[in-house]
């Protein structure tokens, strides 16, 4: 332990703490020094703030990490050579033996800097086993300086021969040209590293600038007081502001009356620590007093001692959307008017017949409250559940609608006629996902077809029980219709299509064109009938009803040369065609 005193005395700390302090701030890197028992000769300066804030004081990492650097620390000695290691998280460091007379008196600990870009799964990992958030840990992870391999053996190197030489001449107390010689070289190396390092931030940095004047969005940084302090063009495309005069103004120039208490909260939530980022959407006035809509991402800046120095803002117009949305809205409502004043019943149900919505006919027609439907399903409300039920497979089955006329039956149980027409209800993939129905009460309908028909029966009652003959042809004088004393008097059937003077000859095409443009002849007598015609017109169609009305009786005359079978009306008259 004495002799490792003696060589701890051969550095002088403070010559040691300048070049320690003046290598952090110029390469922007972690460095300690410590003896060849571990222990430190300076104390680590410059640590990121991903390792002040989640390294330090973590009872799961730090240990680990501490570990780290002591094994570093005795491959040095061991080896006399500089050595780089990975502590934590793909976080990098270089281990250098400081030597004096060919023995390891120091190793200097540094860098702890990244060698390559983020490996996001080992972030995450490391973040939730720590149980940090994610965007917290992976945001100061990469504020870690980017640093690769070969840079950080090349700042090791340059580090130990400046602590050597120095040492050296603090030793030998002579300031020989050689060593002058080669103090300026280092020197120029520590030139040439330090303008590399400026370059390549001043690259990023313009990288960043030119990424942020193109970007669509607005980016935008506000003071503590609310004052715009920087703006990207974008200004000018979403407000028709330019970015000059938008700089200095304060924000309650830009957002709306409504929306400037949700700013003046953030930024007094920013001051207090609050929260750490805030999301939201405001409304803000552009040049002409358009109103715009935007979601807002604001996330705070703070200096070394915790006060709010800024706040970093990205808008993006969200106008069209909300515009879009609005109008759907409507559109939806007016749907929803239109879908619940149909006088029809219209509903739709699932593959398992369960109903999905309805609209307020549905209801009335059957009697429920909506959400009693939706503990029943479509064929509960037939009479025939059943044929229900196979109706609907048939349309799932064909993938086509249809429709059926069937009895279905209310809340109170009672009866009625209903028009049933279903559709199938496909997905995107044409997957049938259930039906769409329509059911409509015909029970009024059903009970006038009813009577119609009961009247149709006593029509064709008293239209066959007619002492007249009668039959019905069209316009050219075809067969439509005839009653039972036809068939009577012709001792036969007659097919319809026939034309009436192949039954009757004296009914020429003439008498029927004479018909049609007369309204009403009279045949005259033929055998013992007198035979008319009458133009009708039924349903838009024009008819012609001929009857044949029997005229004679039979006269018994004891005289000679009586006639018979004389005609009613003639009275021995002759008889003539009219």
């Amino acid at each position: 332990m004495k002799k490792n005193r003696n060589n701890e005395n051969q550095i002088p700390t403070e010559l040691i703490n300048k070049i320690q302090d003046n290598f952090c701030k110029t390469l922007d890197i972690a460095l300690a020094i410590y003896n060849v028992n571990g222990n430190n000769i300076t104390k680590e300066m410059n640590l990121s703030t991903f390792w002040n804030s989640f390294i330090l004081g973590n009872p799961l990492v730090y240990p680990k990490c501490k570990a780290a650097d002591i094994n570093a620390i005795k491959t040095c000695i061991s080896s006399n050579s500089s050595h780089i290691y990975n502590i934590y998280c793909d976080i990098a460091a270089f281990a250098v033996p400081i030597s004096i007379g060919g023995k390891v008196i120091a190793v200097c600990i540094g860098g702890k800097t990244r060698t390559e870009n983020p490996n996001l799964k080992l972030c995450k990992t490391e973040a939730e086993n720590s149980g940090i958030n994610f965007d917290t840990f992976l945001e100061a992870y990469l504020e870690i300086p980017l640093v690769s391999t070969d840079q950080l053996k090349l700042i090791g190197n340059l580090l130990k021969n400046t602590i050597e030489t120095i040492l050296d001449l603090n030793a030998n107390k002579k300031h020989t040209k050689s060593k002058i010689d080669e103090m300026q070289i280092m020197n120029d190396m520590l030139k040439e590293e330090v303008y590399s390092r400026t370059k390549i931030l001043y690259e990023t940095n313009q990288k960043y600038k030119s990424i942020v004047e193109n970007a669509i969005d607005i980016i935008a940084t506000i003071n503590k007081n609310g004052i715009f302090t920087e703006m990207n063009s974008a200004i000018t495309e979403n407000l028709e502001f330019t970015k000059e005069e938008v700089i200095g103004m304060h924000f309650s120039k830009l957002v709306a009356q409504e929306d400037m208490l949700k700013i003046a909260k953030m930024i007094e939530n920013f001051v207090n620590h609050g929260i750490d980022k805030e999301s939201m959407i405001i409304a803000c006035i552009d040049a002409q007093e358009n109103e715009k809509i935007f979601s807002i991402s604001a996330k705070p800046i703070y200096d070394n001692l915790g006060n709010l120095t800024e706040i970093q803002c990205i808008m993006h117009d969200i106008t069209k959307r909300k515009l879009l949305e609005k109008e759907l809205h409507k559109t939806k409502d007016e749907y929803v008017q239109l879908f619940d004043s149909i006088k029809d019943g219209v509903y739709s149900t699932d593959l398992k017949g369960n109903l999905l919505k309805a609209n307020e006919s549905f209801s009335k027609i059957f009697g429920y409250k909506k959400e009693d439907l939706k503990t029943i399903t479509i064929w509960d409300l037939f009479t025939n559940k059943k044929e229900a039920k196979d109706f609907i497979e048939q349309i799932e089955n064909t993938k086509e609608s249809s429709n059926l006329i069937t009895t279905a039956k209310n809340k109170s149980e009672k009866e009625f006629y209903v028009e049933w027409n279903i559709a199938p209800a496909k997905n995107e993939k044409g997957e049938i996902m259930g039906h769409n129905g329509v059911i409509r009460d015909i029970t009024s309908r059903m009970k006038y077809i009813s009577i119609a028909k009961a009247e149709a029966t006593k029509y064709q009652s008293l239209f066959d029980n007619l002492q007249e003959g009668i039959i019905i042809t069209n316009e050219k004088g075809e067969i439509k219709e005839y009653n039972q004393k036809i068939a009577h008097i012709f001792k036969r059937q007659i097919n319809a299509g026939t034309h009436i003077s192949e039954l009757i000859p004296e009914i020429t095409c003439e008498k029927v064109q004479r018909l049609a443009k007369k309204g009403q002849i009279d045949i005259g007598y033929i055998k013992e009938f007198a035979i008319s015609g009458v133009k009708l017109e039924v349903e838009g169609e024009i008819l012609f009803q001929w009857m044949m009305k029997e005229v004679c009786k039979i006269d018994y005359v004891h005289e000679k040369g009586a006639i018979n079978n004389v005609p009613l009306d003639v009275k021995h008259a002759d008889i003539k065609s009219n």
